[in-house]
């Protein structure tokens, strides 16, 4: 048994020669690339009871050779991919329960009669090209894998090769010793050469949706992550940061792959969330990284904002007015023109998932978590080194103070300045969400109900942000509008205008009550 740390990145098959004679490789290697095929047949039991428990066993064939591996999944930790491996040679083709040690994991297997109920799912045929190198204090194997996989029609009885098949085009990079940071150096060195895209899944997932029939990708909302008063302050931002990651990451698919307008908004709430994250924890930060983050995340956050804006337009405000006057004809011709524009807009959502910028952010983020490149140079005995809890108070003290500020006179302020607020009110509401559980002090959540009235800012004020934006929508759809068009599109955009003042007015009503709700609630920071 051993552990496995991996970095898996997709590339084009005719990008594979590039990497092969890749310099940045030859110049750490001591050897040449060493070549097999391997043929690896998956197995599991009719109900997956395996894969329930996300764990993977197969028999892999290189010549006379059979190995048997048992892959169990460690706790998710960033975009690398954790394992624990039992490995073994065997004789014959099947999973051989005598192969594996007699430790706890495994003789659950056995005693719970997992093996007596094996049956091959699907199997992987690739060429393997490997070579390792000494990168950055730590030893790397790279393995280049090409070919398919391949799995019967149905999820049970015998593989019927190519009934189904994807193909496999792939690095893997292995932490064999050293730092994990040297595996994203790696990457970055290697997406320098070629373009690359980080591969969330193993062959094992790949294999198991094309066996079962792929459903669609669901979008995820952000996980948490838990703070204690212990950590140190770079601990506390990798956590944070692995946090908004996940919630990134998980939602690619569902943008990329989808329809579902929840995966390019929980994408922006991750970005949002890093964008605040970063700025909470500026001060600790090298200038340099902050801003090179803060502009990637900025350009990243514009690349997905009209395909979101897109969605809200159409779903919040065009289908609720057919709704209540399916009668008015110009509402249809106005939402098939919103859908064309949200058709463009959600292309170019994912050409930006899909170009070396956006993998190469993902790439240093972990690298600088990893690693703590990021950390200034701060002298000890500065309050802001301190710990995380004096972060945590300063930030949420900051937007406090700003927010009550800013929203004083609020019966006076305009539509732009109260849209002000209800973006500060965001900003403070996720640093609550980041620090909540340095303060629950006793067990007891004294973060909750000055969330919900932040939370209820939030609300009384969208109508504000939608309005001035379907005002740029309607704009482009105008402008876009043929010489000679009818009036249909000038009707509607006049309908919509008045359906949205509406809106603006019913959430300013709510607005004074919401805001003497969220004064009256005490700062659950200070000690």
């Amino acid at each position: 048994m051993h552990y496995e740390i991996e970095l898996k990145l997709a590339l084009a098959p005719e990008h594979v020669g590039r990497v092969l004679d890749a310099p940045v490789v030859a110049a750490h290697a001591a050897r040449g690339w060493r070549s097999q095929v391997l043929t690896s047949t998956y197995f599991d039991t009719p109900d997956r009871a395996l894969w329930a428990q996300g764990m993977a066993i197969r028999v892999r064939a290189a010549g006379k050779r059979r190995v048997q591996t048992l892959k169990v999944p460690l706790a998710a930790d960033g975009t690398a991919q954790r394992f624990r491996e039992y490995e073994a040679r065997i004789a014959g083709d099947r999973p051989d329960p005598i192969a594996l040690p007699a430790d706890e994991t495994c003789m659950a297997l056995v005693t719970g009669g997992v093996f007596d109920r094996l049956e091959p799912v699907f199997t992987t045929v690739f060429r393997r090209r490997i070579r390792r190198v000494a990168f950055d204090a730590a030893t790397i194997e790279i393995a280049l894998d090409t070919g398919t996989i391949e799995a019967g029609p149905s999820e049970a009885g015998p593989i019927e090769a190519g009934a189904a098949s994807i193909a496999v085009s792939e690095i893997e990079l292995e932490l064999i010793e050293g730092p994990e940071a040297a595996l994203y150096d790696l990457a970055l060195a290697l997406l320098a050469l070629v373009p690359l895209r980080i591969e969330a899944e193993t062959k094992a997932a790949r294999g198991m949706a094309l066996a079962a029939g792929r459903t669609p990708p669901a979008a995820v909302r952000a996980k948490a992550a838990a703070l204690d008063e212990a950590m140190s302050v770079g601990e506390a931002l990798g956590a944070l940061t692995a946090s908004c990651l996940r919630q990134l990451r998980d939602n690619e698919p569902v943008v990329v792959g989808t329809e579902d307008p929840e995966g390019v908004h929980q994408m922006r709430v991750a970005i949002r969330r890093l964008r605040a994250l970063l700025d909470a924890f500026k001060p600790t930060l090298a200038a340099d990284v902050f801003a090179h983050l803060r502009d990637e995340l900025r350009w990243l956050q514009q690349a997905l904002g009209p395909a979101r804006e897109w969605d809200v337009f159409i779903a919040e405000t065009i289908d609720r007015m057919i709704h209540r006057m399916p009668e008015e004809k110009s509402l249809q011709a106005l939402r098939d023109r919103a859908l064309e524009m949200r058709a463009e807009a959600y292309r170019a959502a994912r050409a930006a998932i899909g170009t070396p910028r956006y993998t190469a952010l993902l790439l240093r983020l972990e690298r600088h978590r990893m690693g703590g490149s990021w950390l200034a140079a701060i002298a000890e005995e500065a309050p802001v080194a301190r710990s995380v809890e004096t972060i945590a108070d300063r930030t949420l003290a900051r937007h406090d103070k700003r927010l009550r500020r800013l929203g004083a006179d609020h019966d006076r302020l305009t539509l732009p300045e109260l849209h002000d607020v209800r973006i500060r009110a965001k900003k403070l509401r996720y640093a609550v969400e980041f620090f909540r559980d340095l303060y629950a002090r006793g067990g007891k959540r004294t973060w909750r109900k000055y969330a919900r009235a932040l939370a209820d800012i939030q609300d009384a004020l969208g109508a504000i942000n939608d309005t001035v934006e379907t005002e740029r929508l309607l704009g482009v759809i105008g402008a876009a509008r043929p010489a000679g068009a009818n009036d249909d599109a000038a009707r509607a955009a006049a309908i919509v205008t008045g359906w949205e003042a509406a809106r603006v007015e019913i959430g300013l009503a709510r607005f004074p009550g919401v805001w003497r709700s969220y004064r009256k609630s005490k700062p659950f920071w200070d000690r």
